[in-house]
């Protein structure tokens, strides 16, 4: 997947909405776990305090219960809807009052010169570690640990013990750790953005694979069906006539019979086989001086009995104004065939199709116009795949390989052209 395709996943609703549902899931899961393991270490800390500040223990006691009660609390609220809702501000006041709680003990403790600010550091650590932040919480998170310990120490630690020389280490480190953990935390947020877009790529392909495998399914049948149908068709005639009770003039139209449906299954096994040459880079064109408007009405007049049986008009325009020019025939013929079968399949009796053409100096372009039941907008692209029938209802009543707006598109380029459709639902297509 390339750099532009990663950033268009990474941007659209359905990533990020994912994205901020997993890191919810996964944000509460982490933070019951630091939760409940921090209220067992900062609890047995305490036996640090009696040791270090055994005057002044049973206040560290308290300030210990009231973290660890806090903890334990967010523990239980987590478990229900409303604490999931709020574990990102509940992560950020359980970090605040563990730092705020060391804080007022280092005032017990000489105050800036006193190492027991260490233990902020290790509580910006732990959140850093586990905790998947967004670079903008891990920083707040740090600035309100920074706050309150310089706070505490300069407004409620004795005025002798108050040098702001002391301040430099514990600035140095408990900065450098709000750095770590945000830089930390941004590097997390990169691998989870990372992990969910390949996880989506593979999701993606998947349901495309899926999709080549019913269009497949979908192809081999009605290949199934096209090539039968002409057999068929083929084979009722041949055995009339291998009963021998007909005369030369009732033979004449059984042999035209035959031949035309021969002349179909003939032209589904070459756009078969040119579907082959065109994946084996071996479909080339072969020119000659020629006029397309002869290919054109040709074609119309082969067309004209099934036309007038269904009562749809066919309009020629600007035929007579197109020059002779150099083309494959045989391509070109097999492009405009697949367009007005197309249009002809698709536009109920009584319609109408128009073919234009025009001459635009070195441009010979064409249209094929129908008033069938037109494409929908979100299909438009989709129709010039393979094996793609778009209304799959419609179908159904309508056979077809899927290969036919896919070969004219392979053909046109061929002949460095290009097709494009436009559409509107219920009134028609026109192919150009």
């Amino acid at each position: 997947m390339g750099n532009r395709e990663k950033h268009q996943i990474e941007q659209t609703p359905i990533f990020m909405t994912r994205f901020q549902d997993e890191g919810r899931e996964l944000l509460v899961s982490n933070l019951k776990f630091v939760l409940s393991a921090g209220a067992i270490l900062y609890a047995s800390f305490y036996g640090l305090d009696y040791a270090l500040a055994a005057e002044n223990h049973i206040t560290f006691l308290w300030l210990r219960l009231f973290v660890v009660f806090n903890h334990l609390a967010g523990v239980a609220l987590l478990s229900s809807k409303f604490g999931t809702k709020i574990a990102a501000p509940l992560s950020i006041w359980e970090a605040y009052i563990s730092t705020l709680a060391i804080a007022i003990m280092t005032i017990f403790l000489g105050g800036f010169q006193s190492n027991y600010y260490v233990g902020i550091v290790f509580v910006l650590f732990i959140t850093g570690l586990f905790l998947p932040w967004t670079v903008s919480v891990t920083i707040v998170n740090g600035l309100l640990a920074l706050l309150s310990y310089f706070v505490v120490n300069v407004f409620f630690s004795p005025p002798q013990s108050l040098k702001l020389i002391d301040a430099v280490s514990p600035f140095f480190f408990l900065g450098g750790s709000v750095f770590l953990t945000a830089f930390a935390n941004y590097s997390k947020e990169m691998t989870r953005r990372r992990d969910l877009q390949l996880r989506m790529q593979i999701e993606k392909a998947n349901e495309e694979l899926k999709e080549l495998d019913n269009a497949k399914m979908r192809f081999f049948s009605n290949v199934s069906h096209e090539l039968r149908s002409p057999l068929t068709l083929i084979l009722g005639p041949l055995e009339t006539l291998l009963r021998g009770q007909q005369n030369q003039q009732d033979m004449r139209p059984l042999l035209q019979a035959m031949e035309g449906n021969a002349r179909r299954l003939l032209r589904q096994v070459n756009t078969l086989l040119d579907f082959a040459k065109v994946d084996a880079g071996m479909l080339e064109c072969k020119y000659e001086f020629d006029n397309i408007g002869r290919i054109i009405q040709g074609l119309a007049t082969a067309a004209k009995p099934h036309l007038t049986n269904r009562k749809i008009d066919l309009v020629l325009e600007g035929l007579e104004t197109i020059p002779d020019s150099t083309f494959d025939p045989d391509k070109v013929e097999t492009m405009v065939a697949n367009l007005l079968s197309n249009a002809i399949k698709f536009t109920p009796d009584g319609g109408r199709i128009t073919i234009r053409t025009a001459d635009e100096g070195e441009i010979i372009w064409l249209e094929v116009e129908d008033t069938g039941i037109g494409i929908p907008e979100d299909k438009l692209d989709a129709v010039f795949e393979r094996f793609v029938q778009v209304d799959d209802k419609h179908n159904r009543r309508q056979e077809g390989t899927g290969l036919g707006l896919a070969m004219v598109k392979q053909l046109a380029k061929l002949h460095a052209g290009k097709v494009t459709v436009r559409s509107t639902l219920g009134q028609g297509t026109t192919f150009r």
